[in-house]
């Protein structure tokens, strides 16, 4: 970096600090089940995720319910992967059932739509360990296609 301009550098090094993720996933549903589950697994008291959006969309002729938690407990058999890229974040979308956490919002989506959620102003922050889960209730078998995007803190 040398030669360059203190602006640069610190631009740079803001790059660095901060990676801008999203991970999409479709599922077909009628009971609620987890659809998506981002986990945060950066080191203690330095990394951290912020939740920016969800998207969701169905081309099914049932309506939605769309659920956000923090934290819940995700029954069946959840499967983790990591994000590629250096990410410090893992997705799972194998669990099924939903139990406990925090249930952050409720929103609805009609049949044939979608929906942008914008969660910036709630400031949603994982810390390591913490888990963030998008579920979805339908009135007869359809598919919702759900999308969670989110900015990573990474200073370790």
């Amino acid at each position: 970096m040398s030669g360059s301009s203190p602006v640069e550098q610190n631009k740079e090094q803001l790059l660095q600090d901060y990676l801008k993720a999203f991970y999409s996933h479709e599922k077909t549903i009628t009971t609620e089940v987890n659809i998506l589950t981002i986990k945060c697994k950066g080191t203690p008291n330095t990394d951290n995720i912020k939740i920016d959006y969800i998207n969701v969309a169905t081309n099914g002729q049932v309506s939605f319910e769309i659920k956000i938690y923090i934290n819940p407990t995700v029954g069946g058999t959840p499967s983790f992967s990591d994000v590629p890229r250096g990410s410090i974040s893992q997705f799972d979308t194998a669990g099924t059932t939903i139990a406990g956490g925090t249930q952050l919002g409720w929103y609805t989506l009609a049949q044939v739509n979608d929906r942008h959620i914008d969660l910036r102003e709630y400031n949603i922050i994982l810390t390591p360990g913490d888990t963030f889960v998008v579920s979805g209730i339908a009135a007869s078998s359809s598919k919702l296609m759900t999308s969670i995007g989110w900015t990573e803190r990474i200073t370790s």
